[in-house]
């Protein structure tokens, strides 16, 4: 005899997501303007882009002299228009 189906884990996410219970999950950081393409960038701690510069040594010197803490640094290489906006 085949087993009776459940409403399994997955049902009741989908279940919940439309009835607004669960917040979807929002990418770590916002697509760059493609100004940005290759140059270093300082992202702030909320995701924001906070300075940009050719040289990831004059970058870090700017954002210390700035006193800013909880920042990422990422090179952001030739970027195709559809990870920009």
């Amino acid at each position: 005899m085949p087993k009776p189906l459940r409403i399994g884990s997955t049902a009741r996410r989908v279940r919940n997501l439309k009835a607004g219970r669960l917040k979807t999950r929002v990418p770590a950081y916002p697509a760059p303007p493609i100004e940005l393409a290759g140059k270093w960038v300082a992202w702030g701690k909320d995701h924001q882009i906070i300075a940009a510069n050719e040289s990831l040594i004059e970058l870090k010197n700017f954002v210390e002299s700035r006193g800013l803490r909880e920042v990422t640094f990422q090179f952001l290489r030739e970027l195709e228009p559809t990870q920009t906006h």
